[in-house]
């Protein structure tokens, strides 16, 4: 009997020293991001409130993509007003500068730029959506709801959103 209970001991106390905390890393540590991109996905979503606030001055420091295609819809705008231009598309050129729903990171494309897929919420609180465009059908050109868009990071976390918001013809 004694020694049953000996067995049952060591047996336990084998047992128990499984259970220790492994120096690998897990899987929850493994899904933590790190700082930098963490500056990238906050960096966006603030960049989406400026413009959704209609904040464009603000909004042009964390943006760092071309301004080309706004430059091409206003010939007669200061293409150097990049405030303005910002105003424009987003209030007349079919932007689509609403808040941020969420934005995940799908890829990290080198160690300081990251691609996100981002939804967009609607004044209601619900997720924009896409619909097919120019009499198209639903088949023709799906619903999208998920915008893909660019962030780049220098090495002192100062992150710049590369891509304009979608375009609504």
């Amino acid at each position: 009997m004694k020694l049953l209970k000996i067995s049952i001991l060591l047996m336990l106390l084998f047992m128990l020293a499984g259970c220790q905390p492994s120096s690998e890393p897990t899987n929850a540590t493994l899904l933590n991001p790190n700082p930098l991109e963490t500056q990238a996905q906050m960096d966006l979503v603030t960049f989406f409130e400026k413009l959704n606030q209609k904040q464009y001055e603000d909004a042009i420091t964390q943006f760092g993509g071309s301004y080309e295609v706004l430059q091409g819809y206003n010939p007669d705008l200061d293409p150097e007003d990049k405030a303005t231009l910002l105003k424009f598309g987003c209030e007349f050129n079919g932007l689509t500068c609403l808040q941020v729903y969420d934005a995940e990171l799908k890829e990290r494309i080198s160690d300081n730029e990251f691609l996100f897929s981002v939804r967009l919420r609607i004044p209601d609180g619900e997720v924009f959506v896409l619909g097919p465009c120019c009499g198209a059908t639903e088949e023709e050109m799906p619903p999208v709801s998920t915008f893909e868009i660019h962030v780049e990071c220098e090495a002192e976390g100062n992150c710049k959103v590369l891509d304009l918001p979608p375009y609504v013809p």
